[in-house]
């Protein structure tokens, strides 16, 4: 057998150790660890904060979003004045969703830019919260009812890293943006 390395080792046994090197690299990069310094440090399993419920959506204040389908028959919009991000890294916001005939779905939601979830914590219902309890973490939907939160997550919420942007950035990209594309 012909010598892949000077030491006179086999192929074999060459591509055998290199695989378990990378194999132990990406299992490194699996754990919950961080990188900094030239090693290695744990990093906190994540929890979520104390939700508060913020004030009823009001009408003069909202900002509709284009949800980017054809086919979506209903106008979403957020209340800024809702529109928190957490020491956990949650987006939480208030949500009307009308109909052409007029019903309207209002929520308070939180989602999470780096699982790509969603969880919603109150109804609105005569013009205050009911809150859900012990509701869990959902993966967003690129259709169906809930595709405003595809678009959300895409366009107005978080980067293209899938990290929560700034406050100040979400209210510009909700006042400018139409499908993702700035009017500027």
């Amino acid at each position: 057998m012909r010598a892949c390395l000077p030491t006179g080792l086999s192929c074999s046994y060459y591509l055998a150790a290199l695989w378990l090197v990378l194999y132990w690299q990406v299992s490194l990069a699996d754990d919950d660890t961080d990188w900094n310094s030239g090693s290695f440090i744990p990093r906190a399993a994540w929890r979520e904060q104390q939700v508060e419920l913020p004030a009823y959506p009001a009408e003069g204040r909202l900002l509709e979003v284009a949800v980017v389908t054809g086919n979506y028959p209903y106008r979403v919009y957020i209340d800024p004045e809702s529109l928190s991000i957490g020491t956990d890294r949650v987006v939480r916001y208030a949500v009307v969703i009308t109909s052409a005939a007029g019903a309207r779905n209002i929520s308070y939601e939180g989602l999470r830019c780096s699982t790509r979830e969603y969880r919603r914590y109150a109804y609105g219902t005569n013009g205050g919260w009911q809150t859900l309890d012990e509701t869990s973490w959902e993966r967003i939907m690129e259709s169906g009812m809930g595709h405003y939160r595809y678009d959300l997550h895409r366009d107005y919420l978080c980067d293209t890293t899938s990290s929560t942007l700034k406050r100040d950035e979400i209210l510009r990209r909700l006042r400018y943006s139409r499908g993702g594309v700035l009017d500027e």
